[in-house]
C-alpha cells in the first residue's frame, strides 16, 4: 500500500521526535533513500534494500531481535520507516557508543548507508564508497539549505505529531 507523501511526512515527523533526531535528518534519509519517495512500497534495483527508508534484512532483523516487534510487511510504509528510524535514531547511536565513535550526524549517515564498520575503522571520508561519499554530499547540501526556523518550527510540529500519529499499539 503506498501512502501519500502528506502521511510520509507526518509520520518521519513523528519518528523524528520519537527516537529524538533533529528536525528533517530523518526526512532528507528518506528522500534520498527513496528517490523523493518514488520506492514507496518497492524494493531498490540493488535487490538488497527495500521501502521508503531503504532498509536491509540485517537492520529487520536486528530489529525483531532486540525490540521484540516485527511486521507481517517491510514494505508497508509505516512498517519500513519506523524500522529505519529506528535503527538511524537508537540503535546505530547504541552501537557508536559500545565502539566509543562520536554521534554525529556524519557517524550515523555512514552508519545508515555503508555499515557501522566505516566508522569503526575510521576510514577516510575519501576511501569510503563513492556512493556513500555522494550520499554524505547530498545531505549536507540538503541541510545547510534550511532556514534555522525551520528546525524550531519541525520540533513543535513533530511533537504535536508524535501526539496524534503514533497509534498505542506501537507504544506496547
Amino acid at each position: 500500500m503506498a501512502w501519500t507523501n502528506e502521511q510520509i511526512r507526518a509520520e518521519i515527523s513523528a519518528l523524528e521526535f520519537l527516537y529524538s533526531i533533529p528536525a528533517g535528518e530523518y526526512l532528507t534519509i528518506v528522500k534520498r533513500e527513496s528517490k523523493d519517495f518514488e520506492f514507496n512500497g518497492r524494493v531498490h534495483p540493488d535487490g538488497v534494500s527495500m521501502g521508503l527508508a531503504g532498509i536491509t534484512q540485517d537492520a529487520i532483523t536486528e530489529y525483531e531481535e532486540r525490540t521484540g516487534n516485527s511486521f507481517p510487511d517491510y514494505l508497508d510504509p509505516l512498517a519500513n520507516l519506523r524500522v529505519g528510524a529506528w535503527y538511524y535514531g537508537a540503535r546505530i547511536p547504541q552501537m557508536l557508543a559500545h565502539y566509543g565513535k562520536p554521534n554525529t550526524w556524519q557517524n550515523r549517515l555512514i552508519s545508515y548507508n555503508a555499515g557501522i564498520g566505516y566508522v569503526v575503522n575510521e576510514t577516510a571520508v575519501e576511501d569510503l564508497p563513492t556512493y556513500t561519499q555522494n550520499y554524505l554530499d547530498y545531505f549536507s547540501n540538503q541541510m545547510k539549505s534550511r532556514p534555522k526556523y525551520i528546525d524550531y518550527v519541525s520540533y513543535v510540529l513533530s511533537f504535536l505529531m508524535a501526539k496524534v500519529f503514533i497509534s498505542g499499539t506501537f507504544l506496547n
